[in-house]
């Protein structure tokens, strides 16, 4: 374990705690009803290849282009930032990786959902929040209605199949608002910047 994952786990403890088991008292509570809607979110995140079909499609309309761009620049960057940077540096456990811990019970409670071998930052939420905040900042304002549930539901997702922390989750639409601004920076730059001087040259 890393001094950062050591730094997380023992700093948010009580906080991880708290929410993780709101969340198992509610599957215990509901029996298992939201079970299905909150797995379609994390299929969807999967791979991100339903943010990639998503911006993909929107490509192919000229209004909502530019849209289709800035998520997928945001998305790359958010997978890099997460996935290949921050968990390498950070390599924080799952909340189920100690089989004596009550996480682990309450993982394989809810169907014990297998994952990648760190948590920190949830990718899916990092993705989730790249690729909506991107939309939201370069497309009609409407769009927000979607963004902030899926948003809002990949992150309960991740929480609530216990493969993730609640810290994870809030890193995740952290890293993912960072990765949004910088790609909508980068196509912008280029759109109005690089290559109109590419065309004079």
């Amino acid at each position: 374990m890393t001094v950062y994952a050591q730094w997380l786990d023992t700093t948010f403890a009580g906080f991880d705690t708290l929410l993780l088991r709101l969340y198992h008292e509610m599957a215990e509570a509901i029996g298992f009803i939201a079970t299905p809607f909150l797995k379609l979110f994390s299929l969807a995140g999967d791979g991100g290849i339903f943010l990639i079909i998503f911006s993909v499609a929107l490509l192919l309309f000229k209004k909502t282009r530019k849209s289709g761009i800035c998520m997928l620049v945001a998305l790359l960057i958010g997978d890099i930032l997460c996935n290949s940077i921050i968990k390498e540096i950070v390599q924080r456990a799952r909340p189920f990786h100690d089989e004596t811990s009550v996480f682990y019970d309450w993982w394989r409670y809810v169907g014990a959902m297998e994952v990648g071998q760190f948590s920190f930052p949830s990718g899916h939420t990092t993705c989730a929040m790249a690729v909506m905040l991107a939309l939201t900042l370069t497309g009609d304002a409407k769009w927000i209605w979607l963004a902030i549930p899926f948003v809002v539901f990949t992150g309960m997702s991740r929480n609530y199949f216990m493969v993730h922390y609640p810290t994870d989750v809030i890193a995740g639409v952290v890293v993912g608002a960072v990765a949004a601004v910088i790609g909508v920076w980068l196509v912008n730059t280029v759109h109005k910047v690089i290559l109109p001087k590419l065309k004079k040259a």
